[in-house]
């Protein structure tokens, strides 16, 4: 699997093989100019995010959670802790996907998953960025998909635990979330949150996710030789 990663101003690519792991940071910057930057290893640059809104809103929803919960019994608590996990994933995305200054890394995101779902079908690098421009912006290989796929099976594991009885029947439960919201999960049916982290991408995010993929291609190529 291609590993890759955007950000405010760019996309990070990085090359893991048996010999080799490197970062090419691709950047734009504020003239319009795309620049290559190599680095040994793999460096990840997290997104950038809305921390002082999203460090309020958590104290107040753990503020809340706490005298919301005081003297209930652990299955409610259990139900209000799930809640504001699901709570808490499609806010802050909401508040990023609104935010105006995040919408250059919602656009290089998608040309992101673009680019590598371009490599993944043809097993080439694209030529051109109409050749981007055709692939699909979601992919079940996306961060914001694999959370949801993790707390709908913790949920569903959870649920079991607070209301079948028996142990054997648990371990069922569990095993049966599992399987089935994986299957969910592997046929793209949980790429809701996603579509709140993406933006239709210009010409400019797809050219420079073109030389970025392009670029991954060739040393990924020469690694395995």
């Amino acid at each position: 699997m291609i590993l890759a990663l955007s950000f405010i101003n760019g996309i990070n690519f990085f090359v893991r093989s048996k010999n080799r792991k490197t970062t090419i940071s691709m950047t734009l910057d504020s003239d319009g100019n795309i620049s290559m930057k190599k680095q040994p290893g793999i460096h990840y640059f997290r997104r950038l995010r809305v921390t002082p809104i999203r460090g309020i809103v958590s104290l107040l929803c753990a503020e809340l959670i706490l005298h919301a919960t005081a003297g209930l019994s652990y299955k409610i608590i259990t139900l209000i802790f799930i809640a504001a996990l699901w709570l808490r994933l499609f806010l802050f995305n909401y508040i990023d996907y609104k935010n105006p200054n995040l919408s250059s890394l919602h656009r290089f995101h998608a040309a992101e998953h673009k680019s590598v779902a371009y490599i993944n079908k043809y097993n080439k690098p694209p030529e051109t960025i109409e050749e981007i421009a055709q692939m699909p912006s979601i992919t079940k290989d996306c961060g914001k998909s694999t959370s949801v796929h993790n707390l709908a099976i913790l949920s569903s594991i959870a649920f079991g635990c607070m209301f079948i009885p028996t142990v054997i029947l648990k371990v069922i439960w569990a095993l049966f979330s599992i399987l089935y919201i994986t299957y969910l999960w592997d046929t793209d049916k949980l790429n809701f949150i996603q579509k709140l982290s993406i933006m239709e991408p210009t010409e400019t995010e797809l050219k420079l996710a073109q030389i970025g993929i392009a670029e991954y291609w060739k040393m990924k190529e020469e690694a395995d030789s």
